[in-house]
C-alpha cells in the first residue's frame, strides 16, 4: 500500500513564495497519478482539517482519500 500524507504546512510550503507557480502541490500530486476529483478533494479537505491522507492500496488500484488514523495502524 502506497500512503501520502499532506499536511497544511505541504500546502503552504509548496504553494509559497519558493515555487514559481500556486499549483505545484496539484503538479506533485499528478505525477504520482493522483486523479483530479480526488486532487480537488484533499486541496479543499485541507481548509477544514490539518492533515490529509491518500492511499493507493495497489498498482492497480486508484488514489483514494483515506482516514488519518491509517497512520497509526501497524500494517496487514
Amino acid at each position: 500500500m502506497l500512503i501520502m500524507h499532506i499536511t497544511e504546512a505541504d500546502a503552504t510550503a509548496l504553494t509559497g513564495a519558493q515555487t514559481s507557480s500556486p499549483d505545484s502541490l496539484a503538479t506533485g500530486l499528478a505525477h504520482y497519478g493522483v486523479a483530479p476529483a480526488v486532487m480537488q478533494t484533499a486541496l479543499a479537505a485541507l481548509l477544514q482539517v490539518k492533515t490529509v491522507v491518500l492511499c493507493k492500496p495497489s498498482d492497480a488500484d486508484a488514489w483514494a482519500m483515506a482516514d488519518p488514523c491509517i497512520l497509526n495502524e501497524p500494517p496487514a
